[in-house]
């Protein structure tokens, strides 16, 4: 199989994943019994080990070459372009907590708590993240995210589940030229913190329904 077409196979069962993740979107139900009207978010947010990057053609041969597999969500590629290490997140699980709790707060649904004692606690895990391509030669990258939450009691009982993925599909979501990327790494946090506020603001308007 030719490195082209493996590239291929590799953002189709992302895309899978994606359709996946974007299925998992329930309605809150209140319980009576256990009103929640503030939240606390978790401070530590899990991350793959490495980050996603596959279809560029500068970096194709290098993705593919380092290929592997994440065990919570999407198929992840080691970007060589990139030179990612194992804890170089791009600042994501920080833009994910901030744009969540912005995005609830605006929401008015919960009020969220920095710290202290609240009625349930909103746990945050990322899945898969990085860059893609909307085709195997395209020049521009688009973020890729994949973010699942949680709103546990105070009981221990999760009150809320939530998951859902942004890619190149994502037309609100700007496009970045890897050589940006790896000049500005800024340009890279910017690109994912909007992906965040993308999937944050859907949380919001889900609790909301």
């Amino acid at each position: 199989m030719n490195r082209i077409r493996f590239v291929i196979l590799i953002s189709a069962a992302a895309s899978a994943s994606v359709a996946q993740a974007q299925l998992f979107q329930p309605r809150y139900r209140e319980d009576p019994s256990h009103p929640v009207h503030t939240i606390t978010i978790a401070r530590d947010v899990p991350m793959p080990k490495r980050m996603l990057s596959f279809g560029q053609s500068e970096t194709a041969a290098e993705a593919v070459g380092a290929a592997t597999s994440g065990g919570a969500g999407i198929g992840l590629a080691v970007a060589g372009a990139f030179k990612p290490s194992a804890g170089n997140y791009f600042g994501v699980p920080e833009s994910v907590r901030s744009e969540f709790a912005a995005a609830i707060q605006k929401s008015g649904k919960f009020a969220v708590k920095n710290q202290g004692s609240a009625d349930a606690e909103l746990r945050l895990e990322v899945g898969g993240y990085g860059f893609e391509s909307s085709a195997p030669f395209a020049r521009k990258l688009n973020p890729v995210l994949s973010v699942r939450a949680e709103l546990v009691r105070r009981d221990g009982k999760v009150a809320w589940k939530f998951a859902k993925s942004v890619n190149h599909l994502n037309s609100d979501i700007p496009a970045v030229l890897p050589e940006e990327i790896r000049s500005n790494p800024e340009v890279g946090v910017n690109a994912l913190r909007v992906a965040a506020r993308v999937i944050a603001q859907k949380a919001a308007e889900i609790l909301q329904k």
